[in-house]
């Protein structure tokens, strides 16, 4: 991986970020309460922006064309990419909107608080279908995966939901500091969640148990994804990590200055399969391209 270019544009740290395929854009916001967007073959940064009341938690893609905004007051706000307008207002969420995901399978999509309530929508007429307050603590993750619904909460909880029944199966112990990032693990069955702990759990969805813990940063893990058929992950401690997909070895670590990217905290990463690059953002106000 090499960093291709870093940005400096915002005016705070930085928590969100998603990739528009049908748009190709890059979405980045953060404190300084403005979505930017950024081409991702120019480095451009395009005249569609959004400046909201909040602090920008979450952002991610819902129908191919719509863009969710999850702010910090706890409000959620739809913006058609075409049409550049807002379609959906949703003022449900009272605490902040850490997470949220789409399942385009069940034309669903969900979002997660910091006073833990969930709720889903139906992701054709915008209507929720789901809401239930499944903890005190935070949702911090949420990962939608063949039918099922997985949420992360700062206790250390994932809840698995499955999306045709909208019932919550079962819940998970998993640490006790807090669970940040999930990612699915196709070849293993398995779901990998990243803690406030900074380690590494692999939790079997056949065995119902966790079956690999291992440290994998010096501070809390707060995103991973798979990318180009490697595991990377990235850490308050300033870093990206590189994973073998299998092992989970340590490849390579990304960190200032022998990469000058990243100052501070990294916060979050997107992986843009289209253009094999990986874009991150972090508590320096970066926003970094990563060509793989």
């Amino acid at each position: 991986m090499e960093l291709e270019k870093k940005i400096l544009q915002h005016a705070g740290s930085l928590y969100a970020i998603c990739y528009s395929e049908k748009m190709d854009l890059v979405f980045t916001g953060g404190v300084d309460k403005i979505v930017a967007s950024w081409n991702p073959i120019t480095f451009q940064n395009t005249d569609f922006s959004i400046k909201t009341k909040s602090t920008i938690l979450s952002l991610s893609i819902v129908n191919d064309n719509n863009l969710l905004i999850g702010l910090f007051n706890g409000d959620v706000h739809l913006i058609d990419l075409n049409k550049r307008k807002e379609i959906k207002y949703i003022k449900h969420h009272e605490k902040g909107v850490f997470a949220s995901d789409s399942d385009p399978l069940n034309k669903l999509f969900a979002i997660g608080s910091g006073d833990g309530l969930l709720s889903v929508w139906d992701s054709e007429n915008y209507e929720m279908v789901f809401s239930s307050v499944l903890d005190s603590a935070k949702i911090r993750a949420i990962v939608c995966h063949d039918n099922k619904m997985y949420i992360g909460t700062s206790k250390g909880l994932m809840y698995v939901l499955d999306n045709k029944t909208l019932v919550i199966e079962k819940s998970y112990i998993i640490n006790e500091t807090g669970i940040n990032s999930l990612c699915f693990l196709p070849q293993k069955n398995a779901v990998l969640v990243g803690g406030k702990d900074a380690y590494f759990s692999i939790f079997s969805l056949d065995k119902k148990e966790i079956v690999f813990k291992v440290a994998a940063h010096n501070w809390a893990i707060y995103k991973i994804l798979i990318a180009n058929k490697h595991l990377y992950s990235c850490s308050r401690d300033k870093t990206i990590k590189e994973w073998d997909m299998h092992s989970l070895d340590p490849v390579k670590r990304y960190c200032y200055p022998d990469f000058k990217a990243h100052t501070h905290s990294v916060n979050n990463l997107v992986y843009i399969e289209k253009h094999a690059k990986i874009v991150s953002a972090g508590d320096d106000k970066a926003v970094c391209f990563w060509k793989l």
